[in-house]
């Protein structure tokens, strides 16, 4: 007789989570949450064992360069410095080799069986099929700040290599203003943007600036936010305006949010959230595109541990807790359906 099927749970799919930058600056990411904390300081959410423990049943997963001198600035109150923690860049060159050594994590853990690599809608399709029994994350890859594309013409290569989604900024970078940092896509940034669509690659709005985000509205290929949250909240460029907002109710896509008490509070405002705090922004979200678009991109381990997260969130296992703050209807949508209809547009 056959292994008994385990009980159907709803997918979650985080959009933003920078897992292989972890490993690579010296966490063991391959444990739960809750061991690194007896190994590491900062409290951290993350570890793969708590995506299969909670459901996380496909994670987008970031290729993240760090640019030298350059933080998020006022947009992200109270961030690390990542100069004193993480690998930074001067060159796209440097930029470029941190990213492959990114990569190169994914595909050991893919080859240890630890997650699957997406890159097709069969692939997705068939992941969940087998995730069903066996809870495998799997990993759609995302680069965060485009400068380890060396080149526009490099980006039929990376497609090559897996990648999916590409968000230009996270600060300022050759493609374009990021947050913090004002202004538009660059004429590099343009040509990037016309290689991407040419391949199929999906745009992330993530961290670009306000100009920069609105000229980036115009992009003919899959588009997606993944992790950020409405400006109505939380008054930087680091978030959406109304506008923009607005302007997504013409685009298949979704607005990943993030659980970051940063994002979450009102100005001025201390001490902790709960996920009440979360759905006020997802409603809010919903009230201008429609529930359909929103989604979880939870961006844990990105900068912040647990003290920087809503109350109820422990670990990453802990995202079903958002169905409990969703309206009923809205529920496996918001925790992952939403996502996987976006894949299922955008893969090829």
């Amino acid at each position: 007789m056959g292994r008994a099927r385990r009980q159907r749970l709803i997918p979650i799919v985080d959009a933003h989570l920078d897992l292989a930058l972890n490993a690579v600056i010296g966490c063991d990411v391959t444990v739960s949450a809750l061991e690194r904390r007896s190994r590491e300081e900062g409290q951290p959410t993350v570890g793969l064992p708590d995506l299969v423990a909670g459901g996380v049943a496909v994670a987008f997963a970031t290729l993240w360069a760090a640019p030298r001198g350059k933080s998020l600035g006022n947009a992200v109150p109270g961030a690390i410095e990542h100069e004193d923690d993480i690998p930074t860049y001067s060159a796209p060159e440097e930029a470029h080799e941190q990213a492959l050594a990114q990569l190169e994590v994914y595909r050991r853990w893919a080859s240890e069986g630890r997650i699957r690599m997406i890159t097709a809608r069969a692939e997705l399709d068939q992941h969940l099929r087998e995730w069903e029994n066996d809870r495998i994350p799997g990993v759609v890859l995302l680069m965060e700040g485009a400068d380890p594309i060396v080149s526009p013409g490099q980006v039929g290569e990376w497609w090559e290599r897996g990648l999916r989604i590409v968000g230009p900024a996270w600060a300022s970078t050759r493609y374009a203003a990021g947050t913090d940092r004002p202004g538009g896509l660059t004429a590099l940034g343009g040509e990037l943007l016309h290689e991407m669509a040419g391949v199929g690659m999906a745009l992330d709005l993530s961290h670009l600036a306000h100009q920069a985000c609105h000229e980036a509205l115009a992009y003919d290929g899959p588009l997606c936010v993944t992790h950020a949250h409405p400006r109505a909240f939380n008054d930087s460029d680091r978030h959406l305006a109304d506008e923009v907002l607005d302007a997504l109710t013409h685009r298949d896509t979704v607005v990943g949010l993030t659980v970051f008490n940063v994002f979450l509070r009102a100005a001025g405002e201390n001490g902790p959230m709960s996920l009440a705090r979360w759905a006020e922004h997802a409603e809010y979200v919903a009230s201008r595109i429609g529930w359909t678009r929103v989604g979880i991109g939870s961006d844990l381990d990105g900068g912040f541990g647990r003290d920087e997260t809503p109350v109820e969130i422990d670990s990453i296992a802990d995202l079903r807790k958002i169905a409990d703050v969703v309206p009923a209807a809205e529920r496996e949508g918001v925790l992952g359906g939403n996502w996987l209809r976006w894949l299922r547009g955008a893969l090829p």
